[in-house]
């Protein structure tokens, strides 16, 4: 065996402070509420402890040869577990050193109470070492630095990794582990990330790395007013193309009529779908092809039912003319009955003329004046009897003569005559005679009744008068 060298005080003093943790000096505390991360945390513990001893064993190795009883400056805790004397001849290097030996294999256990408890021998040489009945071990400032150092080495500095859409699982290569409340990054896209929903938009997977937030929101591509397609009368159901989605209020333009493209209606017309793209309002008005007044036709007396081709309506209040008779064409009462002839239709309060009756009017012209007088003369014939009406006809004389003419030949007079009547001869009234010749249209009038001639100059007057004569 080599010559151990010789020891100084010095050097059996130095190591007391290295080897036992002084009493009520700080403590690392070790969390117990969560099981999982303990029992890591103590086998990374026990790893810095091992590491400790194994130095504090080879400080000891320093100071061989060194006799004494250096003293225990703290308690240690050992929480009930034996802790032995051992003088084990194997040890005759570090023989009088306090040696410390543990045994990492069955270091700590956990009891039923939950608490990781030291399991093993520590051998002291001889030297006390108090059972405080405690769950934790103490150590020194110095030596508690360095077990922290030693856990904290075992600590990743790397940051962590980012979370990104598509990760695969990685067990990973990093031999350290990561603080308990370490952070992943996570990349969240941003607006310009997020596609804008489509009309015809099918299902993707998408290739971003990035992960949408919860509260993301994807733009949705609407429809301008512009775009709307115009409803017209005969669309056909079409999907479209287009890519872009109306609001839920949208409003398509609806292409209607207007007044020039609405038909008008026709009598007669057929119906007709027509090929117009417009579509009429619900209060439209077609205009109506009505009748004109002139266009109605004159009711007349023998009408037959007629369809008619005209394309005009009538009016509701329409009124057609009726071809009414006039006095002259109602003829006299017959002995016989007669449907007639005639297309005009009598009125309501008509009079027929009796048997035999007729009637007219006629110009009348007196002759013998020096611009001869003329006026209308009326007639009425009731079967062979004639009453005839005669005008005034009076004027400045140039003859001595005075005739009526233009008596009709209706009531030509068959005989002779010589009704007396009232007139006037170069301005003095006088009684004269009408000379009614038989087969003749003129009648003669003579100035006094003595049948005289009148005056070729001054006033000559026919007044007013009733002419009755027989036709035999």
């Amino acid at each position: 065996m080599a010559t151990k060298p010789a020891k100084t005080v010095n050097q059996a003093k130095r190591p007391q402070r290295e080897l036992i943790a002084l009493k009520d000096e700080p403590r690392y505390q070790v969390p117990r509420d969560d099981p999982g991360w303990f029992a890591q945390y103590m086998r990374e513990y026990t790893d810095g402890l091992r590491q400790t001893l194994e130095r504090m064993q080879e400080r000891i190795e320093q100071l061989e040869g060194h006799r004494g009883n250096p003293e225990i400056q703290a308690d240690l805790s050992m929480l009930g577990n034996a802790i032995k004397d051992v003088k084990d001849p194997a040890l005759k290097d570090v023989q009088n050193v306090v040696t410390v030996k543990f045994l990492v294999a069955n270091a700590l256990v956990k009891n039923a109470q939950g608490e990781y408890v030291l399991n093993g021998t520590l051998n002291a040489n001889g030297q006390v070492i108090t059972n405080m009945g405690r769950s934790r071990f103490s150590f020194d400032p110095q030596t508690t630095a360095e077990i922290l150092a030693l856990i904290l080495a075992t600590l990743t500095t790397n940051p962590p990794t980012t979370v990104r859409a598509g990760d695969t699982p990685v067990v990973g290569v990093e031999t350290k582990g990561a603080r308990g409340d370490h952070r992943h990054g996570v990349s969240t896209g941003d607006a310009a990330d997020l596609v804008a929903i489509q009309a015809g938009d099918t299902s993707a997977g998408g290739s971003s790395l990035d992960l949408p937030r919860a509260d993301h929101r994807h733009g949705v591509s609407t429809t301008p007013a512009g775009t709307l397609s115009t409803i017209q009368a005969g669309d056909g159901a079409e999907e479209g193309t287009s890519q872009t989605l109306p609001r839920g209020d949208h409003q398509h333009p609806v292409e209607t009529g207007v007044d020039g493209d609405l038909s008008r209606i026709d009598s007669g017309d057929a119906a007709g779908a027509g090929t117009s793209t417009r579509i009429p309002r619900a209060d439209h008005q077609h205009p109506v092809n009505t009748e004109g007044g002139g266009s109605l036709s004159t009711i007349q007396a023998g009408d037959t039912a007629d369809a008619g081709v005209a394309t005009t309506l009538p009016r509701g209040d329409h009124q057609h003319p009726v071809s009414t008779a006039v006095v002259g064409e109602i003829a006299a009462v017959a002995d016989t009955a007669a449907a007639g002839a005639a297309t005009s239709i009598p009125r309501g309060d008509h009079v027929h003329r009796g048997v035999n009756y007729d009637e007219g009017t006629f110009t009348i012209t007196g002759t013998g004046f020096t611009v001869n007088p003329t006026g209308t003369a009326r007639w009425e014939k009731h079967r062979n009897l004639v009453l005839l009406f005669l005008p005034t006809l009076t004027g400045t004389s140039n003859a001595a003569t005075f005739t009526l003419t233009a008596l009709p030949a209706a009531i030509q007079p068959t005989q002779t005559s010589w009704p007396v009547v009232r007139l006037t001869n170069n301005g003095t009234d006088a009684y004269g005679l009408l000379r009614l010749n038989s087969g003749s249209t003129t009648i003669d009038v003579f100035a006094t009744a003595g049948a005289g001639v009148f005056t070729g100059a001054g006033t000559k007057t026919l007044y007013p008068c009733v002419v009755a004569y027989a036709l035999l």
